[in-house]
């Protein structure tokens, strides 16, 4: 039995592309936001992490032969997030001793 695609008018077709504009407005007024809110740097760290979840074999089976490659990614953004963290202490501890004086 051959395969029947719907009609290019149908009412199917017609519903994805309107979930497919929702979504991508969706994400144009985040990264408008991103940008616009917190600046160039912010925007481009936001389009890394979407690539990163998006476009990344994501898998828990760590003999599958492209686990190395999801775990490579998430493994750099989180060292971007960590040295940004890092860096946004300005030289002060993570934690300070509080004296029973204070």
């Amino acid at each position: 039995m051959p395969l029947q695609s719907s009609p290019a008018g149908s009412s199917q077709s017609s519903t994805r592309h309107f979930v497919r504009l929702g979504v991508g407005l969706i994400y144009g007024a985040l990264w408008f936001f991103a940008l616009m809110r917190f600046g160039f740097l912010a925007a481009v760290l936001y389009e890394f992490a979407m690539f990163v979840v998006t476009d990344f074999p994501f898998t828990l089976e760590s003999s599958a032969w492209y686990a190395g490659y999801g775990y490579l990614a998430p493994a750099i953004f989180a060292a971007i997030v960590l040295y940004a963290f890092r860096y946004s202490l300005g030289g002060q501890p993570l934690f300070v001793r509080a004296s029973l004086e204070d």
